[in-house]
């Protein structure tokens, strides 16, 4: 066992080695009143996310379509609670003013929805999260995920011309799932096609591609704001990440 601790004025950040090779991150919150002492141990959910889906996307997974499809729904649908915790995280600790009793403020953060967290990002940082070079996939993985955690049935248009049989490439008749399709083919992660697949965003690449942007996306947001929790967050983040492909 092994570890060190890092400070704020308000949090005390413990990394801990385990025997396990395994850091721990303990972040510990100090409040004194008249007649208690109170701490208060915040633990950064989001952070066991990407070494679940790294030690996921390195297992042999059958090779069972059912199995595959359930595997990719499952990694973006994690991705997407991913980016959003940390995203959250980032507002709720810049305005954290260690308060026992957090601010109404940071309440209506943590319900929000997440567009108005990104409009909150632009308002306390003066930066928009939309013009981070890798937005557009995380906007395309938003729509996956609404659609994907309502279990929206899945439809295929199919096109053909009546006077010389020719067909049109397949389209998505849901607006979410054909702005992905365009997308993913545009970045050529999937192929047009002009019979039904039954297989357009749950292939085990997709949710391989949407991974490498989601890592790309938070070092990116996390290296280009500035903070005074900033360095727990980023040891959390990298610590999240260490284990590669």
């Amino acid at each position: 066992m092994g570890g060190s601790v890092y400070c704020t004025s308000r949090w005390a950040q413990f990394i801990i080695w385990s025997r396990m090779d395994e850091t721990i991150h303990i972040n510990v919150e100090l409040h004194k009143t008249d007649t208690k002492y109170i701490s208060i141990i915040k633990t950064r959910l989001w952070s066991y996310i990407p070494p679940t889906l790294i030690w996921l996307l390195k297992s042999r997974i059958p090779g069972s379509n059912s199995i595959q499809s359930g595997v990719s729904f499952t990694i973006i649908n994690n991705l997407a609670i991913l980016v959003e915790g940390f995203i959250t995280d980032i507002l709720v600790s810049y305005l954290d003013k260690n308060e026992l009793v957090k601010s109404k403020e940071i309440l209506n953060i943590e319900n929000s929805s997440w567009e108005s967290k990104v409009k909150k990002f632009e308002k306390l940082f003066k930066k928009e999260l939309i013009t981070s070079t890798d937005f557009e996939s995380i906007d395309v993985l938003f729509d996956l995920r609404n659609n994907f955690s309502h279990g929206k049935t899945y439809l295929e248009k199919e096109i053909r011309d009546i006077s010389n049989g020719k067909k049109a490439p397949l389209e998505s008749i849901n607006n979410n799932y054909e702005k992905a399709r365009r997308y993913l083919i545009k970045h050529k992660v999937i192929e047009p096609i002009e019979n039904p697949s039954n297989v357009v965003f749950w292939k085990l690449n997709v949710s391989f591609f949407f991974f490498l942007e989601v890592q790309r996306f938070l070092f990116q947001v996390i290296h280009n704001i500035e903070f005074e929790s900033k360095s727990s967050i980023l040891a959390e983040l990298e610590t999240a990440f260490k284990n590669k492909f």
